[in-house]
């Protein structure tokens, strides 16, 4: 798996989670993330999967807390394919 831009990534925030979760274990198996980035992104995965159960506890998940996780989302994707195009000019 290599960078994709995020045009490319699930839509639904769920897939987007699991499919950014599988990014980071294979970013660090091939050694284009590090451990330090890979330990990042999967607490701040952690910490958007709470946010996100937290939105939908009442029943009700607004367009404005769905923003609220995208952003956080597009953030962390940002980041790590930041750290994967710099390992790989390395």
């Amino acid at each position: 798996m290599g960078p994709y831009e995020l045009g490319q990534l699930p839509t639904d925030i769920s897939t987007r989670i699991i499919w950014m979760r599988e990014y980071v274990r294979s970013g660090l198996q091939s050694r284009h993330i590090s451990q330090n980035s890979a330990q990042y992104a999967r607490r701040e995965l952690t910490a958007i999967e709470a946010q996100n159960r937290q939105f939908k506890r009442d029943g009700r998940f607004t367009q404005r807390e769905a923003q609220i996780i995208e952003k956080r989302l597009d953030r962390l994707t940002k980041q790590l394919v930041k750290n994967w195009r710099q390992a790989r000019n390395y």
